[in-house]
C-alpha cells in the first residue's frame, strides 16, 4: 500500500521540489500479493496530505470484493525559506535575513516561499514583509512583495496614448500598487480622474477616463 501510494503522489508532485512520506495506520482489506492495486483518495481535487483515508480495489483479487480502506498519515518535505530575524510589517526584507532549509510541511497552513521563487521576488529588490513575521518561521508566499510602484499620495506621471495621440499627465494616485496592477489616479490639471496600469515606479499608462 504504501509503495503504491508514494508513486502516486511523487508523481502529482513532480513539478514542486519536495518529498513524500507515506506512514500505514490501520487498513481493512485482505490484500493479494501479485495483484494490481487501485488507490482511490477522499479528496481528488488536492494532494493529501497529514492522515487521509484511501479506497483500496483490486479487480484481479481472487477474493470475493477485492475492496477495501486504508487510513495513512501523509507527511510533505520541501525546500522553503525561513526568516533567521524577526521583521515587522512593510519593513524591508534584507536578502541576508532568510534562508532555505528543508522542512516538513505537512500541517503547513497556506502556500510556503520556495527559493525560486524568493530569488525571482528578490529581483525587484528590496523585498518588503505583508505583515509582521516571526523568526525561524516557514515564510508563506504571499508575506512578502516587491517595492510598491506608487503608493497613496504618490506622484505618477500618466502616459496617454491614443491614435498615435501622446501625452504625459502629472497625477497623484488614489492607491497603492506594483508593477501592473491598475488603480486610480487624480490629475490637478484637468481635474479628472483615471484608471491606468502601472508600469514603472512612479509611472503608468492610461487604460480609462472615470469623470
Amino acid at each position: 500500500i504504501i509503495a503504491v501510494v508514494e508513486n502516486s503522489l511523487i508523481e502529482q508532485i513532480r513539478l514542486v521540489d519536495g518529498a513524500v512520506s507515506v506512514r500505514l495506520i490501520q487498513h481493512g482489506v485482505a490484500l493479494t500479493e501479485d495483484a494490481p492495486m487501485e488507490l482511490s483518495f477522499s479528496r481528488r481535487d488536492r494532494i493529501p496530505r497529514a492522515r487521509a483515508r484511501v479506497a483500496i480495489h483490486q479487480p484481479e483479487a481472487p477474493h470475493p470484493s477485492g475492496k477495501g480502506w486504508a487510513t495513512l498519515y501523509i507527511s510533505h518535505f520541501d525546500s522553503v525559506m525561513v526568516l533567521q530575524q524577526a521583521v515587522g510589517d512593510d519593513e524591508p526584507v534584507l536578502p541576508g535575513a532568510v534562508k532555505a532549509v528543508w522542512a516538513d510541511v505537512t500541517r503547513f497552513n497556506g502556500d510556503p516561499m520556495h527559493p525560486a521563487t524568493f530569488r525571482t521576488l528578490q529581483a525587484t529588490t528590496p523585498v518588503f514583509s505583508t505583515r509582521f513575521l516571526a523568526a525561524e518561521r516557514v515564510v508563506r508566499e504571499d508575506a512578502l512583495r516587491p517595492p510598491s510602484a506608487a503608493d497613496t499620495g504618490d506622484a505618477v506621471t500618466m502616459r496617454y496614448l491614443l491614435n498615435g495621440f501622446a501625452l504625459e499627465l502629472r497625477c497623484k494616485s488614489r492607491g497603492r500598487g506594483f508593477i501592473g496592477d491598475e488603480l486610480k489616479v487624480f490629475s490637478p490639471d484637468t481635474k479628472r480622474t483615471y484608471r491606468v496600469r502601472l508600469t514603472a515606479p512612479g509611472h503608468a499608462e492610461w487604460l480609462e477616463t472615470l469623470d
